[in-house]
């Protein structure tokens, strides 16, 4: 094995007494010995899952993949050694005890550590495809809550079979985007004999078993694209579905009483909601026990695969919920030391709601529909100063949020009705310091509020990518809060230089240190 590599307590601590900033001739020279010595660069890692407790193969692809090390897992308990006879091919070994989700997995080798892949660990079966499956009368026949690995062929799609009893309801879902996968799924529903019940452009589709105990499901790519990149984890399952939780935001240290809105909810009853599938949702409520910030447990490949999410790596847990049917899917639920104010759904009128609140809060809400209004109200001395956050986008939903904030006047209209004046106006965020490789754009609002004279205030809030009259609601969490200057930090490998004036391709980049280097990094507050 190469000598390449120190422990990695020794590794961290010579990184940190290392690191230089600067510019100019240093950085000329460091890119010079960064041209001269490739990094490695890992592709792909197939299949994209492994089941815990037992013994997996994974084979790499990428680029500088040279005197293999080993692999680096996120979880150091996952130990992987090189095959013996196949090359790029490692034996995986992760232990019972390791809990189901996604860890990342690195290459070791001659000229390095790679960047990260993401792998999904999982408790049950998993199945590797071998892509046969590609028309309707090949439909591959798999059971109930079996992980089904695999890559999309270009240009084709694939078929699986479901069975079980008649009128039963259950759910496909697909993880693309979460493993690093170019692959846009479209899953359509389909009798047993091929004619079409349903479909989605999405990663979860709800059906219900028809009369013959039998139907199809096809996933494609939403433009036909597939290949080694398009790669896939599929499991058919009659567990609760969880579309999301109301508030989405948790008071830290404290029991949250929440409601959740999705299928197949034990005891749960009809709700005001419709899914993305148009189809009424169910609601059901419950508690959830936050735990105090400092033990959140939520790390940055568990978030929404976006820079500027990064921050809420730090506020924010993962959970999932265990019924009578089974342990449903993972959803990101902030949190916050703030008090915490929600209202159910279906209870304001038919215009929508504007709820009243006293800062700081955090407010937890739907985006109003066409024609609805939906915020808050609170009172405010002149002079006051809050610090107003919208987060929807940043949660992994496709919204683009609008704030306006008014200030209720003392006089009223022709008609009585209360009249108000605009203060504040708030949209994107589209300060980046990152630039490509670290952007922190988003589409989600944030702003520096302070009241012009004493008074009532409303906050009015809006999607503009979602203003139809029905269909799915969005959620979004508003902060409203006392001014308190702060920071991240973000530290990242310098790219390498452009291969021209046209390469705005965004290069993976290994933060390591060769024994003996000094390496450039960027810090980004």
């Amino acid at each position: 094995m190469p000598r390449l590599l120190d422990p990695l307590p020794r590794r961290l601590g010579a990184l940190w007494k290392r690191i230089v900033f600067g510019a100019g001739p240093v950085a000329a020279v460091l890119v010079a010995v960064r041209a001269d010595l490739p990094w490695a660069r890992l592709t792909t890692v197939f299949p994209p899952g492994v089941a815990a407790g037992i013994t997996n193969e994974l084979r790499v692809s990428g680029q500088d993949l040279e005197d293999p090390a080993g692999l680096l897992f996120s979880d150091p308990r996952i130990q992987a050694t090189a095959h013996d006879s196949q090359p790029m091919t490692f034996v995986v070994r992760v232990p019972a005890e390791v809990d189901p989700g996604m860890v990342e997995v690195r290459w070791a080798g001659r000229f390095g550590v790679s960047n990260p892949r993401p792998l999904v660990i999982s408790s049950g079966p998993e199945w590797t495809l071998q892509p046969t499956n590609t028309a309707r009368a090949d439909a591959l026949d798999f059971p109930w809550d079996t992980g089904v690995l695999g890559r999309l062929p270009a240009a084709q799609s694939l078929w699986f079979r479901c069975s079980g009893e008649p009128g039963a309801r259950a759910s496909v879902r697909v993880l693309a985007s979460e493993l690093g996968s170019r692959l846009e799924p479209v899953l359509r529903w389909c009798s047993d004999s091929g004619g079409e019940l349903g479909s989605i452009r999405g990663s979860c589709l709800d059906f219900v078993m028809p009369a013959s105990g039998r139907c199809l499901v096809q996933l494609q790519d939403a433009t036909y694209r597939g290949g080694d990149e398009h790669l896939f984890r599929l499991v058919a399952t009659r567990a609760p579905h969880i579309g999301l939780v109301l508030p989405g935001v948790l008071r830290a240290g404290e029991t949250n009483r929440v409601t959740l809105f999705g299928r197949r909810l034990p005891g749960g009853k009809s709700s005001p909601l419709d899914g993305p599938d148009g189809r009424p949702w169910e609601m059901l409520e419950t508690e959830i026990i936050a735990p105090p910030l400092a033990h959140s447990n939520a790390p940055p490949f568990n978030l929404p695969r976006r820079a500027a999410s990064a921050p809420l790596a730090a506020a924010s847990m993962r959970w999932e919920w265990a019924s009578s049917n089974g342990v449903s899917n993972p959803v990101l639920l902030a949190l916050t030391e703030a008090p915490v104010v929600s209202i159910p759904p279906g209870t304001s009128g038919p215009g929508g709601s504007l709820t009243p609140v006293r800062p700081p809060v955090e407010f937890s809400g739907l985006f109003p529909r066409r024609g609805e209004q939906g915020g808050v109200t609170f009172e405010a001395r002149k002079g006051d100063v809050y610090w107003v956050e919208v987060w929807a986008e940043r949660l992994g939903f496709p919204c683009d949020p609008r704030v306006i904030i008014q200030r209720q006047r003392g006089t009223r209209g022709e008609q009585g009705e209360t009249l108000y004046a605009d203060v504040l106006e708030l949209n994107d965020h589209e300060a980046n310091p990152g630039g490509t490789e670290f952007s922190t754009v988003s589409r989600d609002p944030a702003g520096r509020f302070e009241a012009p004279e004493d008074g009532t205030y409303r906050m009015l809030v809006w999607d503009l990518f979602h203003t139809a009259a029905r269909g799915g609601h969005h959620p979004y969490r508003l902060a409203l809060r006392r001014e308190s200057p702060d920071f991240s930090l973000a530290v990242l490998p310098m790219p390498p230089v452009r291969a021209n004036d046209n390469d705005r391709a965004v290069h993976a980049v290994a933060p390591f240190l060769r024994r003996g280097q000094t390496e450039l990094l960027k810090v980004i507050a």
